[in-house]
């Protein structure tokens, strides 16, 4: 994994659902974000890993618009 890719930020509206994440790409991402510090030093990231349909619209009904 690139980490100028990961900090480059760039923020997308849509995604192509039939693509996917590899699985140990996956891993290193969660591994990077879990070791990421806060402004204060208490880490209370939550992060949501959704891998199918059902899941991915509930999330989105819960969100809202």
């Amino acid at each position: 994994m690139v980490i100028d890719k990961v900090m480059s930020k760039h923020l997308t509206r849509y995604f192509d659902p039939s693509k996917t994440i590899p699985e140990e790409t996956l891993q290193k991402l969660l591994t990077f974000l879990r070791s990421t510090p806060s402004s204060v030093n208490v880490q209370p990231n939550h992060f949501y890993v959704l891998g199918s349909d059902e899941g991915k619209k509930r999330l989105a009904d819960n969100l809202g618009e």
